[in-house]
């Protein structure tokens, strides 16, 4: 077999290894509450849902005010208007399976081809990558137009060629479009292509030519007043961009490269991460005089820094993005070392780190449990609430949105489930979102909002009252610990309903109290 036979073979082999590490992740296993079955959509996936049935000037009309640039939104939107429903989730994960071919075109650019395919095998195992394979959000894509968009960096940092020109830039607009985090990769790329590169009418000329591609997301963006209080009034920007949780976020920050989210909330972080900056300082200190291998690190080291200084660590999928670059220098490391027996030893413990991590990560932790409610919940509404019901919430959450009503009626906002008589007979809650300013009385299709951050207080939650004046039933969702409410920390609403309403029924998702985060329904009934 010829050596090109040989090295298509490998890949192609790694690419299924890819996909049958990945499919377990289209279930969901949350073993305090006893839930083993198909995926269910957390709520940052319900709202990528939520986009993707929009008609295509609604989908324009709120696309601005997401906390991600629209380009996985726009994908999925046309997945979901050409496929439907069934098989959404297969979108993120051929970017995830991409991701590995991509890697190993990275690896091998900046090393050489054992380097690549080494490289793609830890992005195959990568927990971090796995994680969020079939995450109905932006980060697989972002990992994938990362990897491209460094791959022909490097290409045009070694070959001032337009093919090369251009390539970067489709990518680098690629993965900006995905997520903001990007710009933090491409902002390194800019300080290191002018180290390299040292032209400065170079450098001025590719960043000039991808700010103009990216410029319309400047316009596009609708939440500028996130920097702004909700009354009105400007809040420290330093305030908001430097509170990502210190000394812990920097540890976990290099333990989530290797290890993804488990055992991210121990005392592990302190270890692992530590080894994971030795490790980078030790191949630092090998490769001082090897161009390649400190450029590699460089970027590594300065879109960090980027990340660190634009609050970007305080959770994992946040720097996926960084997966290719840090398993290239990890292969090249492997690679880099003298003996066979070291490298089979080295191989052979990454591996084993990594698996375990995956085979770990599969089943959701007690801390994230939570966050699945949405579908039993839902079965307590279908077989509890009654038309004219009103469903509450302090925060948009899952059941604001249509996805979990299959057996309600459906309109035009809903996902292509078929209307059924008895339900359109029966009828459905009035699901309202309430909000401590102005839009107080927001639908699902209005809640958008510029201050995510607005906090009810003893004045504010009185607003409530128009929307619950004459209603016999009242549904509302709340977080427990109570301070883990993103608006109502201090309970002010659930109070407020306590004290004008009658309490009548409690459901918990998870049912046991673990000391962990639980969400809790209440049916409320007029006094």
């Amino acid at each position: 077999m010829r050596s090109w036979q040989r090295t298509v073979a490998l890949l192609v082999l790694l690419l299924l290894a890819t996909v049958v590490v990945r499919l377990p992740e289209l279930r969901t296993v949350v073993q305090v509450a006893n839930v083993d079955g198909p995926k269910i959509f957390w709520y940052d996936e319900t709202l990528s849902l939520f986009y993707a049935q929009q008609s295509w000037g609604d989908f324009w009309r709120v696309i601005g005010f997401d906390t991600s640039p629209p380009l996985f939104y726009l994908l999925l939107w046309t997945w979901f208007w050409r496929f439907g429903f069934s098989g959404v989730a297969f979108l993120p994960m051929l970017f995830s399976v991409a991701g590995v071919a991509a890697v190993y075109f990275l690896g091998k650019e900046f090393f050489n081809k054992k380097v690549g395919l080494l490289a793609g095998l830890f992005f195959a195992v990568s927990p971090l990558a796995v994680d969020y394979s079939a995450e109905l959000r932006a980060y697989s894509l972002l990992a994938l137009g990362a990897a491209l968009a460094m791959l022909f960096w490097w290409r045009l940092v070694n070959e001032w060629r337009a093919r090369n020109f251009i390539l970067y830039l489709l990518f680098a607009a690629m993965a900006a479009y995905s997520h903001y985090t990007a710009l933090a990769l491409i902002g390194a790329q800019a300080i290191m292509f002018q180290i390299v590169g040292r032209s400065w009418k170079k450098t001025l000329g590719v960043y000039a030519a991808l700010f103009v591609i990216y410029l319309p997301q400047f316009f596009l963006f609708k939440r500028w007043g996130d920097f702004g209080a909700g009354d009105g009034s400007f809040t420290s920007l330093f305030e908001r961009l430097f509170s990502h949780g210190g000394w812990n976020a920097f540890w976990q920050f290099w333990h989530s490269l290797i290890f993804g989210q488990a055992w991210v909330y121990t005392w592990w972080p302190y270890v692992s991460g530590l080894a994971v900056l030795s490790g980078l300082i030790w191949f630092v200190l090998k490769k001082v005089n090897d161009r390649v291998a400190i450029t590699l690190v460089g970027l590594l080291v300065l879109t960090a820094a980027n990340l660190f200084a634009l609050k970007f660590i305080y959770a994992p999928r946040y720097y996926i993005f960084l997966i290719p670059l840090f398993v290239v220098a990890l292969a090249a490391a492997v690679i880099a070392l003298r003996g066979r027996w070291q490298r089979s030893v080295a191989l052979i413990v990454i591996m084993a780190i990594c698996l375990t991590a995956v085979f770990h990560n599969y089943k959701v932790s007690a801390d994230n449990a939570f966050l699945y409610y949405g579908p039993a919940f839902s079965d307590i509404l279908w077989r509890e609430a009654k038309k004219g019901d009103l469903f509450l919430v302090d925060h948009a959450n899952d059941i604001l949105f249509q996805q979990y009503y299959v057996k309600w009626p459906a309109s035009r906002l809903a996902f292509g489930y078929p209307r059924r008589t008895t339900c359109v007979e029966r009828g459905e809650p009035d699901r309202r979102l309430f909000m401590p300013v102005k839009n107080h009385l927001a639908s699902p299709v209005e809640r958008w909002r510029y201050w995510d951050y607005n906090v009810m207080t003893e004045e504010n939650v009185k607003l409530v009252d128009p929307l619950i004046a004459g209603r016999e039933r009242v549904w509302f969702i709340n977080y427990l610990p109570q301070a883990t409410s993103v608006q109502d920390p201090h309970g002010y609403l659930k109070a407020h309903l306590l004290k004008n309403l009658k309490a009548v029924k409690y459901y918990y998702f998870p049912e046991q109290d673990n000391g962990k985060q639980r969400v809790e329904l209440i049916l409320f009934v007029a006094r």
